[in-house]
């Protein structure tokens, strides 16, 4: 089917979704389409839109009572929450990049990483190398000064930055990769400090490094079902992860072993922005116990959800801060 969609100007945009039952004045959508765009928003009002009673498609119309500045509240606590979720993934980022060069060069050659047979299961390997290389030996100009200052300095003896400095250029897919392909000695000693197995710990690299990409394009996180799936660690290691809240107790409890898991708990929204949430908060209160990030999230939530924020649409129950994992 050829998209015949013509342009709209932004006032016709804005009376479209008039007519459509949004709750607005036309200025206000104008400014807000001006700022965001008309795409973008419609990420926020498309749980507003009517259900169609039998297929249970969204039809184009909005439900009664509609109101933009509901449509503009999810849009601001979604783009206050990616912020806090990439300053999250940028500390645990740093500091697996930390672990890993001091452990791969503890009593080593910083350069030895720089052969292709260094991980020689890792396909192309070398090739992923080529931002740590000389620029002069790739045609391409360094991204950073310090890469610019070593290779002025050693560049006549070496073609590739010190792993310590390597690191710093690499991106978190790399990164977690370098990881993967690791000796299972240096896995699981990263792992064992971060309260993890290796495998477990990996599988968190790969969500976190997709949630990042999605944060750092501006896409949404707050009601997105995630394709790549943490792994958890088992009920008898770390029961947390499977706790089902009980109302008469007023608590987190522990299933029976063995038992499904519950639908309030983590492992059962697995592929929620939610249980992304609260697998930064594990690893942070390990990294950098000091931070103030679990505090910052809970003032964004305290700020938004009283103005109908739904965070069971992120794969959080209200008792969300009572959770063992997040206190």
């Amino acid at each position: 089917m050829q998209y015949t969609k013509p342009h709209l100007s932004f006032a016709d945009q804005a009376a479209l979704l008039i007519s459509r039952g949004m709750g607005a004045t036309k200025q206000e959508l104008m400014d807000a389409l001006e700022q965001a765009g008309y795409y973008r928003l419609s990420a926020y009002w498309f749980p507003f839109r009517v259900l169609h009673p039998t297929t249970g498609d969204r039809e184009d119309f909005f439900q009664p009572g509609t109101s933009f500045v509901q449509v503009w509240n999810y849009y601001r606590f979604d783009r206050d929450l990616r912020l806090l979720l990439l300053d999250a993934i940028e500390r645990i980022e740093v500091a697996l990049r930390s672990q890993l060069a001091y452990l791969h060069t503890q009593g080593r050659d910083p350069f030895l990483y720089a052969q292709a047979s260094y991980f020689s299961t890792w396909k192309n390997y070398i090739t992923k190398l080529e931002p740590m290389k000389n620029p002069a030996l790739t045609g391409k100009k360094a991204g950073a000064d310090f890469v610019d200052h070593f290779f002025k300095k050693y560049g006549d003896y070496h073609d590739y930055l010190p792993l310590w400095m390597a690191v710093g250029v690499a991106d978190f897919g790399f990164i977690s990769f370098f990881f993967q392909y690791s000796s299972q000695s240096i896995r699981s000693q990263i792992a064992r400090n971060w309260g993890v197995t290796s495998d477990v710990l990996r599988s968190w690299f790969i969500a976190l490094n997709t949630l990042r990409n999605v944060c750092a394009h501006h896409g949404r996180v707050w009601n997105k079902v995630w394709r790549t799936q943490p792994q958890f660690p088992l009920y008898a290691k770390q029961p947390e992860w499977y706790m089902t809240y009980l109302d008469k107790a007023r608590k987190w409890v522990r299933p029976p072993a063995g038992s499904l898991p519950e639908p309030d708990s983590v492992v059962f929204h697995s592929c929620s922005t939610g249980t992304l949430l609260y697998i930064c908060k594990y690893l942070l209160s390990r990294i950098a116990p000091q931070s103030q990030w679990k505090a910052r999230v809970e003032d964004l939530f305290a700020e938004f959800v009283p103005l109908g924020i739904d965070i069971k649409h992120m794969g959080l129950s209200e008792h969300w801060r009572e959770h063992p994992l997040w206190k």
